[in-house]
């Protein structure tokens, strides 16, 4: 079992054991089952049809839907969402934070947070978030990922958010957080799931389909704004018992930290988090259901080296491929690596793990435009290096290419690429 699916599988078993009932029966091998045939947006399914869930670096620019199943499949579901979908809030889109200014003093309203509001109780969100954030953040090896533990905790409209956990460096800020619906259940919608966090992501913006709101989640620091990128959230079953639906539900987003961000020792970042009904408005003017939720926190930004490898490139089956440069972050080192498409009426996206259509999870590949792709690897490179590509899968994007091979190609590498990595 690939390290990949053990880290999944890790966090997909906390999620199960402390989003079910003790006296539940064991939902485990169904989410063990789904894990292992989940798919990404433009994979074919069993009946030739093509799935429509957007996934970070497929090319899709559509925001999942609401979960529509029972606690297994909503975990299940995660599997698919932990993979760098550009999503947030699983039924709603992701995204884009408005431009509000750097953090300032100044009377906080009240639900705004503070380094001095802490939270007392939080009953299983904590350990969810930290859960999906260690996806995120894979340089941080097993146990509590790396980052500044926040815990600040606003109460308000019904609802409890609580800011967890932070890391930043020159690249990327990565939070976590949870969202509590305290309301009766018969004050919540039975189709919603309750209460649920609405950002837009940077790739999002202006798709169809996306609501055009001013009422958005965001993030801003001094540097200026960062958008959102990558996240993933826990979402209740609207079927869910009363109970379940007050649960705290997890949720992870990365941002992408704008140019000219510093390393320093303390950086003062401003999280603002709006809440509504199904984890979307559903018209441009419509205030949040709750909230929004201001946290004002500092934490340190950590330098991220950048290894220039030259255009190293490398030669499989017929198509090239080439390893640009390694930004060898501490927690979330990435390789840029770009390739011409071999067809182009396929979409192309490269894979470092052995996954057969996504049968076993990746860590998070992402577009970067002009044939580039920013591969997550598994560990910060230390002296004599390696990234390797497994894979080039190919997903049908003209009527022609569905007509000749609706399910899609893919070309085995491996594409193997060797460096020296400066010492730190």
């Amino acid at each position: 079992m690939s390290e990949q699916r053990r880290r999944l599988e890790g966090a997909l078993r906390g999620c199960a054991e402390r989003g079910a009932p003790a006296d539940t029966v064991d939902l485990w091998p169904a989410v063990r089952e789904r894990v292992g045939g989940a798919r990404v947006e433009g994979t074919p399914t069993d009946d030739g049809r093509t799935d429509g869930g957007a996934r970070a670096g497929s090319g899709a620019r559509r925001p999942l839907r609401p979960v529509q199943a029972p606690l297994a499949v909503a975990l299940a579901a995660l599997s698919v969402l932990i993979l760098g979908l550009i999503v947030f809030a699983a039924s709603g889109p992701v995204g884009e934070f408005v431009e509000n200014g750097p953090p300032g003093p100044g009377a906080p309203d009240p639900r705004e947070a503070t380094e001095s509001d802490r939270s007392d109780s939080v009953t299983g969100g904590e350990e969810v978030s930290d859960g999906l954030l260690a996806h995120y953040l894979p340089g941080g090896g097993e146990g509590t990922p790396p980052g500044e533990e926040i815990d600040q905790t606003k109460t308000a409209d019904g609802a409890k958010v609580t800011l967890e956990r932070a890391y930043a460096d020159e690249g990327v800020v990565v939070v976590g957080y949870s969202v509590q619906d305290l309301r009766d259940a018969r004050e919540i919608d039975e189709r919603s799931g309750g209460l649920q966090p609405f950002f837009v992501g940077t790739n999002d913006e202006g798709q169809p389909g996306i609501p055009s709101s001013p009422h958005r989640g965001s993030l801003v620091g001094e540097g200026g704004d960062y958008g959102l990128i990558d996240g993933t959230s826990m979402v209740a079953d609207p079927r869910s018992s009363p109970e379940e639906l007050r649960k705290p539900m997890a949720h992870a987003s990365v941002f992408e930290a704008p140019e000219g961000l510093e390393p320093s020792r303390d950086h003062r970042f401003r999280l603002e988090v709006p809440l509504y009904e199904s984890g979307s408005p559903t018209r441009e003017d419509q205030e949040p259901d709750a909230g929004p939720f201001v946290f004002h926190f500092e934490i340190p930004v950590r330098a991220t080296p950048v290894v220039e490898l030259g255009q190293q490139k490398a030669t499989r089956n017929g198509v090239t491929l080439t390893l640009e440069r390694v930004v060898d972050s501490p927690s979330r080192p990435q390789a840029i690596v770009c390739f011409d498409p071999p067809d182009d009426d396929y979409l192309w996206r490269p894979s470092t793990a052995p996954t057969g259509f996504q049968r076993e999870e990746p860590l998070p590949v992402r577009e970067l435009g002009g044939g580039c792709w920013s591969l997550t690897l598994e560990e910060p490179a230390e002296s004599r290096s390696s990234v390797t590509v497994t894979e080039l899968f190919g997903y049908p994007r003209t009527e022609q290419a569905m007509q000749e091979d609706e399910d899609g190609k893919q070309i085995r590498g491996p594409w193997t690429f060797e460096f020296e990595a400066p010492a730190p």
